[in-house]
């Protein structure tokens, strides 16, 4: 990372060969630290509220073992509360995508809370979504004409909470 020429302010990312997009990761090679790393990566920039506006798996880009959200064409600088939950679910997606549903909503209840995690959910709308992370959503198997992004991964977040919580969630109480 190195400041431009013109010392304005701006910030340069500058993605080194050996590093790898999220796209690029298996399951096996993307441990739980990691998964809560990219979480805090985002809430980092939430913190300053400012939203990326285009995650998927291939914004994300693992470089020394880090986390970071590279291209920012898309951002907002005064994000809404809307483009920031945009930005989590968009992030949701694309770990399941690399990780499984499963281990990324685990790591989303773990790094945001079980309540803030849940706020996340009616953002999982796969229309949403860019295209890249469509297309990846149906490579990984996660969306498809059955079983869509939504169902796939609001099912995964009951299912976790669940177990975490030994409660029934309201959609299985019915």
């Amino acid at each position: 990372m190195g400041r431009s020429r013109d010392d304005d302010g701006l910030l340069a990312l500058v993605v080194a060969d050996d590093d790898r997009t999220l796209a690029d990761v298996s399951a096996e090679q993307l441990d739980d630290a990691t998964l809560a790393a990219t979480w805090r990566a985002l809430e980092r920039l939430h913190g300053t509220n400012c939203a990326h506006g285009q995650i998927d798996p291939a914004t994300i880009v693992i470089a020394d073992g880090q986390p970071k959200i590279v291209d920012w064409t898309s951002a907002s600088l005064t994000s809404s509360e809307d483009q920031r939950l945009a930005d989590r679910a968009a992030l949701l997606a694309s770990l399941a995508c690399s990780a499984g549903p499963e281990r990324a909503i685990a790591s989303a209840a773990a790094a945001l809370g079980e309540a803030d995690a849940s706020r996340t959910l009616p953002y999982l709308q796969t229309a949403a979504f860019d295209s890249t992370l469509r297309s990846a959503l149906r490579s990984a198997g996660i969306d498809s004409a059955k079983t869509p992004t939504t169902t796939r991964l609001t099912g995964a977040f009951w299912r976790s909470t669940e177990r975490a919580s030994g409660r029934t969630s309201p959609v299985r109480a019915l």
